[in-house]
């Protein structure tokens, strides 16, 4: 399958693939998107967008998102934000094969987390329009460097969400995919490690859904698995959980699951046999899958 894994906030890179069902287990085999064979190809678009299980690039060809993540915009204060806009250090991550790097943001004024409590004011500079400019400069030099840029919500990490909250983070992504509407080479991941499961996660994963989509943007949008990104509930798998939001609004979303080696139902996805199950399930129902943090 398609799957991206890319080490926590400051670790090293980390690239996997599952060996397709067609091909030597290191070339990607050349069938047709959805029918379970390599990576795929389809018809170039111009644009970056999923078809069934795969991940498709602009020139039409099937596309393994690789990288790691970054402490980015309010995120933790004591990142230094400047450090990962240098054309020097863009060019070492090209070089060890690095094409997309998720970049954490806290886009409201709750951190649920005791150690984003010294993040940077939420006022003033560091506002939604301190954001955006932020992001702006962030985009463009990623772009130069032929880099995709993974924007996402840090806020909330492994927690829940009051109605208040969710209204804020709301209007945070729908000022973030008019921005950047349409610039497929940005994709929005909603929000961090939800700690919520079930219905919840549902409702929660289809109101920031519904705020980019309701801008127009056709970009990516990656939703975490329940529990922490673990994917590990009982009551059903982000696979399940997410049919609605993809029938609401189908195309271009991906699943994301964050493997610390807990959780999945006692069966963590450091285990060969266990992460091959789960995956191929998602491919199965017809979900790209990534993993967004790894450690």
């Amino acid at each position: 399958g398609d799957v991206l894994i890319i080490g926590d906030v400051q670790a090293s890179t980390a690239t996997m693939r599952l060996k397709p069902t067609t091909g030597n287990g290191t070339t990607p085999g050349t069938g047709t998107p959805g029918t379970g064979t390599g990576t795929g190809t389809g018809t170039a678009t111009g644009s970056y967008r999923t078809d069934s299980w795969h991940i498709i690039d602009p020139n039409g060809k099937g596309f393994i998102p690789k990288g790691f993540n970054v402490g980015g915009y309010n995120n933790n204060g004591g990142y230094d934000e400047s450090a990962h806009l240098n054309p020097t250090t863009l060019q070492h991550w090209k070089s060890l094969g690095v094409n997309t790097v998720r970049v954490t943001v806290n886009l409201t004024t709750v951190k649920s987390w005791g150690w984003m409590n010294n993040a940077k004011a939420w006022n003033g500079k560091y506002g939604l329009a301190g954001m955006a400019d932020y992001l702006n400069t962030l985009v463009s030099t990623y772009r130069q460097a032929g880099l995709i840029t993974m924007i996402e919500w840090h806020d909330f990490t492994d927690g829940g969400f009051s109605a208040a909250q969710v209204t804020q983070a709301a209007q945070a992504w729908t000022q973030t995919a008019n921005q950047f509407k349409n610039q497929t080479d940005v994709w929005f991941n909603t929000a961090n490690e939800p700690a919520v499961t079930g219905q919840a996660w549902t409702d929660f994963q289809m109101q920031m859904v519904k705020a980019i989509r309701d801008t127009g943007a056709t970009n990516i949008v990656i939703l975490d698995a329940p529990l922490g990104g673990t994917d590990g509930a009982t009551n059903g798998k982000a696979r399940d959980l997410a049919k609605p939001v993809r029938t609401a609004y189908p195309g271009n979303l991906i699943l994301s699951q964050h493997n610390y080696a807990w959780g999945n139902d006692g069966k963590p996805l450091g285990n060969t046999t266990n992460y091959r199950e789960w995956a191929l399930a998602n491919q199965a129902a017809g979900w790209p899958t990534l993993h967004g943090e790894i450690g």
